[in-house]
């Protein structure tokens, strides 16, 4: 699931060819194998759902995400 509150209204500041990210997006799930599969599934359709969308590196860590119970979660950031 994406990490965070509402979106900004950010210009739309993608440059297509460029070697440098100019958004992220942040995405978490259980450590389990049914949701890191549904987070998979997550990403793969947000970057084929977007034609725009050139992933530049993403990055991954294991930290805890507070909620109704404090669990530790797979945080993989996507830089574009």
């Amino acid at each position: 699931m994406p990490v965070g509150g509402p979106r900004a209204q950010l210009p739309p500041y993608i440059v297509e060819g460029s070697p440098n990210a100019t958004r992220c997006k942040t995405f978490h799930c259980k450590l389990a194998d049914g949701p890191m599969n549904f987070m998979n599934d997550q990403i793969n359709e947000w970057v084929d759902g977007d034609d725009e969308i050139e992933i530049k590196f993403a990055t991954s860590t294991i930290g805890v995400v507070e909620g109704k119970h404090v669990d530790p979660h797979l945080i993989v950031t996507v830089f574009y």
